[in-house]
């Protein structure tokens, strides 16, 4: 019964006799099962309860950091809220202010403990939700909090990689500069000196070239940084990597 419980199972069904367990076990005089699902049957109705309460809560949480309004965040936090909380897609306060641009928001929440290396369920993190939203200064606050610069999504990508493709110089330097690995590969063997490639990022090129990128490394598709600027007619990069090779011992 408790294996069952703690498994997820509906203590509240009925049978077709409209019996429970509950009732089937007094029918029994199974009276240490009656006790345990007596037990079990509160529990579960106390986690219903708070699932709708933190539902509720979570509600306005969200609404406190679309409207920027720190005043009920604190007040919620006060009352013993985590500013950690989760919805089902695994999105955070602190990613949702990342992804809005709310500056102050996100800094007051990382100033009152939030989680900056929590992942969504794909694995998306806040600082990465800074990058593809062009939000530099958030980004930037997250990388000095001490968001894990080579944290992954499920695909793979790195925030480098999107610096690279998203063409974003200033947080590639800062990345590079905190330690960020410059030849990992997504799941399908990208790195971010192809993204920077394939958009024409041609600055962020010349920078993950000087900074040990490895323009051999091909993609899952055998195409390599060299031919993914080509095929998109970044001639200016076709040749930095020219020149590059060319340059090798």
């Amino acid at each position: 019964v408790r294996l069952l419980a703690a498994s997820g199972a509906n203590l509240s069904l009925e049978n077709d006799d409209d019996q429970t367990a509950l009732a089937l076990a007094e029918s029994q005089s199974q009276t240490a099962v009656v006790q345990e699902l007596v037990v079990l049957e509160v529990a579960q109705e106390r986690g219903k309860i708070q699932k709708k309460q933190t539902q509720h809560i979570w509600k306005q949480m969200l609404q406190a950091v679309d409207s920027g309004n720190q005043l009920v965040l604190q007040a919620l936090y006060q009352q013993g809220w985590s500013l950690n909380l989760q919805n089902d897609e695994g999105w955070s306060l602190l990613m949702i202010a990342a992804f809005e641009g709310q500056k102050e928001v996100f800094q007051w929440l990382l100033r009152s403990g939030a989680d900056v290396n929590l992942q969504r369920n794909d694995g998306v993190n806040a600082l990465m939700l800074a990058i593809v939203q062009s939000h530099d200064e958030i980004a930037l606050l997250a990388v000095e909090a001490g968001a894990k610069v080579n944290q992954k999504d499920q695909e793979g990508y790195t925030v480098l990689m999107l610096t690279a493709e998203y063409q974003r110089l200033q947080m590639a330097q800062e990345l590079l500069k905190q330690g960020a690995s410059v030849n990992e590969q997504s799941t399908t063997g990208m790195t971010a000196l192809a993204f920077a490639s394939r958009s024409g990022a041609y600055d962020i090129v010349k920078l993950l070239l000087k900074s040990g990128a490895d323009p051999s490394l091909a993609s899952q598709h055998s195409q390599t940084p060299y031919e993914l600027a080509k095929y998109y007619g970044h001639l200016a990069i076709v040749q930095e990597l020219s020149l590059f090779k060319k340059a090798l011992p």
